[in-house]
Parts: structure tokens; C-alpha cells; sequence
């Protein structure tokens, strides 16, 4: 037997930024993560915007790196929130410039750690 899903009162959609609205907490598709989502963006398989920008990053750039699949499901995201792909290559790619500082720092300070010297 299937349980029954209740839908919960949410002060603010992840996804589309509803205000208090019935929705749900949903995995997401790209990645590791859960948010509170209205009903509207859960029918239409919409994702929070940012997410899919980290998950492109962290696989590669945008879209030489990405297959396929991915490719197609991240075009089909981009309509949901009115973006072009310059703009979510742009994203993408400030979110690898801010990725590549926060690993360069946390490598010097962990070389540091271990050995005393500079990196």
C-alpha cells in the first residue's frame, strides 16, 4: 500500500521562490541535496537554479565536459528559469573561479599544517 503524501505549509519555494505555499521536501537531481518545493515546481520537475550550476561545476565545463544527458536535462532547466546558456556558462564557470580559491586556500593552510612551510 502506498502511503498517503500529506503537503505541507512552506514559507518560501526553493526552486521559484513562492511564498507561503503548500509544497514538499524533494531530493534533488543533481546532487546530494533536499529543499522545500511548491507543487507547481514539483509538477514541472524544476530544480533550485544554484544547485544546478554547482553540480555542472563540479563535473566540468559547460558544455564540452557534460554528456549528453546531463546536457539535455540542464537545457530543459534553463527554459524553467528563463536563462540563456551564456548566462549559465558564465555561472558555471564563476562557480569553478570560486571553487578553484576555496581548494588553493584549503590546500596551502593543509600543506602548512603538515609541513611548517610555505606551499
Amino acid at each position: 500500500m502506498i502511503p498517503k503524501i500529506e503537503l505541507h505549509k512552506i514559507e518560501k519555494c526553493a526552486a521559484c521562490g513562492a511564498l507561503n505555499t503548500e509544497g514538499l521536501v524533494v531530493c534533488s537531481g543533481f546532487g546530494a541535496f533536499s529543499d522545500a518545493l511548491c507543487m507547481h515546481c514539483i509538477s514541472e520537475g524544476r530544480e533550485v537554479y544554484q544547485q544546478v550550476v554547482n553540480y555542472i561545476a563540479d563535473a566540468g565545463r559547460w558544455p564540452d565536459d557534460i554528456n549528453e544527458v546531463y546536457q539535455a536535462e540542464v537545457r530543459r532547466q534553463l527554459r524553467l528559469h528563463n536563462k540563456t546558456e551564456e548566462e549559465f556558462k558564465a555561472d558555471v564557470d564563476a562557480a569553478i573561479a570560486l571553487m578553484d580559491v576555496f581548494i588553493g586556500e584549503n590546500i596551502k593552510c593543509s600543506y602548512e599544517n603538515y609541513t611548517g612551510g610555505d606551499f
